[in-house]
């Protein structure tokens, strides 16, 4: 991987009607990029059938696609401005074709010495098939069938990429700039060199440095408490599966060394009902002293939490650093720095009382 990028290709992969086109228009505006929805390629063909979106049409429709995405990648590779950035979006299945197509693409940025970034989206599956059949999908001649792709989402497996090439976004609650900043902290923590570009008269262009997203928020999250319990006791509550679903999570999984993959998940929580999942990786166990990991998988920060002996128990301190300087880092660091404080209460109860929320 080079240093520094002047250009991306951000590809957006998902179910239909997970938001790949909506938060890629905002990619693609804040890149000063150019979007290729999937459907710019579709259209043609669909178009000589005034599809509705329901009805069928004749699967052999689908190989005479391969042309058009062909000549649509030879044009940006031959003879489109280099100084251009891409934002694609697809379905992509685990076949042979999907591999191909993937591979097409990561390979045409190579060639372009542009930076590639694959962004998994996802959604709550109500909020997916409730999308399915709003006016502009329908004017796009997209699928508009909502029971259909609820089948479809149920029944169907997508293609997977490299996990190194890969960033995950959930739109069921987060909107499509704030989740298109996230995207582009990621590019620019990867090498992405943000420019201006403006014209200097008939075919010129200038580029200039633009400011980029601010750095890292310098201040950590740091909260405290003490626990009238030996840490013995208190370091499992936050660092085994069995203690964090305890107080706080069910079905929670912690592979316990260096590298392992823990996922936070929880079902119906707090007083909003929350139910959803959250995937970390740790970074140093040391029972029962130290227990430190990452998260956020698009823009990741660490959390280290030390436990250290006192007269009366341990006392627990969680230390967060990493939040990027921008609206969307603000917000969640603002949500951490209030929600660890309310964790460390609950394990307290828990520890002390038993009690769980």
């Amino acid at each position: 991987m080079q240093d520094h990028y002047d250009t991306a290709m951000v590809l957006m992969l998902g179910y239909p009607g997970v938001g790949k086109r909506t938060v890629g228009e905002v990619v693609a505006e804040l890149l000063d990029g150019v979007l290729v929805d999937n459907q710019l390629i579709n259209i043609p063909l669909l178009t000589l059938w005034k599809w509705d979106g329901k009805s069928d049409i004749p699967m052999e429709i689908w190989d005479r696609v391969g042309p058009i995405r062909d000549a649509v990648l030879g044009t940006i590779e031959d003879l489109a401005p280099a100084t251009n950035s891409y934002v694609f979006t697809n379905v992509l299945h685990p076949d042979g074709e999907g591999l191909r197509q993937y591979d097409q693409l990561r390979s045409l940025a190579e060639r372009r010495d542009s930076l590639f970034l694959t962004v998994m989206v996802d959604c709550d599956v109500d909020v997916q098939v409730s999308r399915i059949d709003n006016p502009d999908r329908i004017a796009r001649l997209k699928g508009s069938d909502p029971e259909g792709y609820r089948w479809h989402r149920h029944n169907t497996v997508l293609f997977e990429p490299p996990p190194e090439d890969v960033m995950r976004i959930d739109t069921t609650d987060i909107g499509p700039r704030q989740n298109a900043e996230a995207i582009l902290e990621v590019l620019v923590s990867r090498g992405l060199r943000l420019v201006d570009r403006a014209q200097e008269g008939e075919g010129a262009m200038s580029r200039g440095t633009r400011e980029a997203p601010a750095s890292v928020i310098e201040e950590p999250i740091v909260q405290r408490t003490l626990v009238r319990r030996p840490r013995t006791e208190v370091f499992p509550l936050l660092a085994t599966a069995a203690g964090l679903d305890r107080w706080f999570t069910t079905g929670a999984e912690l592979d316990p060394q260096p590298g392992g993959r823990m996922l936070f998940r929880w079902e119906d929580w707090g007083a909003d009902g929350y139910t959803g999942t959250s995937v970390a990786t740790v970074v140093e166990y040391r029972p029962p002293e130290q227990f430190t990991f990452t998260w956020w998988e698009d823009a990741p920060t660490t959390v280290s939490i030390s436990f250290e002996d006192h007269p009366e128990g341990c006392v627990v301190t969680v230390n967060e650093t990493g939040y990027s300087n921008t609206p969307t880092g603000r917000e969640r660091c603002l949500e951490c720095a209030v929600g660890w404080g309310e964790a460390l209460t609950l394990v307290k109860f828990a520890a002390e009382h038993g009690l769980r929320y």
